[in-house]
């Protein structure tokens, strides 16, 4: 039985399992497929709603889906401002924090994957400063 529970958040625009496509989506599709081999973790994934998905999603034993329709406003939202970090921050720095994560969580270590996801998810507000500057008319006070 898994002994941790795990609340993946995938509100990009492709659903996971990776029915079409995306690398973020087939990476998490991968870590969900490993942990049906070796189940140390119960996920609750919340992805976008696809029918294609829901029918793969249905074989895992160890994940609950919950699912939503694209486009929302969160949804909007959410992609403006990974799109201005991607385009300020560049992608070296968020596609570094995916790489040490998966690393944490391949050797076991729960403290240092939660930290470095903790630090992913709100690189934002770490990068701030760098967004506000070059984007301006995005961001309102």
């Amino acid at each position: 039985m898994a002994r941790y529970h795990v609340c993946m958040v995938l509100v990009g625009k492709l659903p996971v399992p990776a029915t079409l496509g995306g690398a973020v989506e087939a990476l998490a599709q991968h870590l969900l497929e490993q942990n049906e081999r070796d189940p140390q973790i119960e996920f609750t994934v919340l992805t976008v709603d696809e029918p294609k998905a829901q029918a793969l999603a249905a074989g895992f034993r160890h994940a609950a889906f919950v699912w939503f329709k694209p486009h929302t406003l969160w949804n909007k939202v959410w992609w403006r401002v990974r799109t201005l970090a991607l385009n300020v921050v560049k992608d070296t720095k968020i596609i570094n924090d995916h790489q040490l994560i998966c690393d944490a969580i391949a050797n076991r270590d729960v403290e240092g994957a939660r930290e470095l996801m903790t630090k992913h998810l709100c690189r934002v507000k770490l990068d701030e400063k760098s967004i506000r500057a070059a984007c301006p008319q995005y961001i309102k006070d």
